[in-house]
């Protein structure tokens, strides 16, 4: 099966604040916290991980206070959910081979600075 879908850019669309969120679930909760956790705007991209996470969630909201809101209100209180760690991303250069206005930018200050 073939999806065809836009990349959006999250900055150009006022969502600020980008994170990869971790998410540790109890065992044999993984695909219920999947499922609820599809269901939110915020969610670009989620995956079951190895290690000390169960589940790795790409989250694009407008502010700080509102990764605090989603992580601890949304995430955090979904039954078999036992810790979220947010990672906060500070700049994004490319996404799923599409290159960010950060990128662009990045590369027309560079080629201004080489000339």
């Amino acid at each position: 099966m073939i999806t065809i879908g836009a990349i959006p850019d999250s900055t150009a669309m006022g969502l600020e604040v980008q994170a990869d969120v971790m998410i540790e679930v109890e065992p044999g909760m993984v695909e219920s916290v999947a499922v609820a956790l599809s269901d939110y705007d915020e969610v670009g991209y989620l995956a079951t991980t190895t290690g000390h996470f169960n589940l790795s969630a790409a989250i694009s909201v407008a502010s700080q206070a509102d990764l605090l809101d989603f992580c601890e209100n949304s995430v955090g209180k979904l039954q078999g959910v036992r810790r979220v760690e947010p990672w906060v991303i500070l700049r994004m250069y490319k996404a799923f081979e599409t290159p960010t206005t950060a990128l662009i930018e990045a590369a027309e200050r560079a080629r201004k600075g080489a000339e």
